[in-house]
């Protein structure tokens, strides 16, 4: 039984660090991505619910942070909270 609970634990801290690095790998795409919009015009941006600002704070958040995900919750956020002009 120790032995089983030695090699599970040795397997599970492997497939921990694949995920670790897997989620880094996911996040460099996605970030290829969010390039991608800060080719479109500020009204384009718009349409969508983003601003150019937050495509800058997405790009300075650490690799290990999701920048799509963080996109989509800021559009949500400010889709409950519409700043009025």
């Amino acid at each position: 039984m120790r032995e089983y609970v030695q090699k599970e634990s040795q397997f599970r801290s492997q497939a921990y660090a694949w995920t670790s690095v897997w989620q880094v790998v996911r996040n460099m795409v996605n970030r290829r991505a969010v390039r991608k919009l800060e080719a479109l015009s500020d009204h384009e941006l718009k349409d969508i619910g983003l601003t150019r600002g937050d495509l800058f704070y997405v790009m300075k958040l650490p690799i290990t942070c999701d920048p799509i995900w963080e996109m989509d919750r800021i559009r949500m956020l400010s889709a409950r909270h519409p700043v009025s002009e």
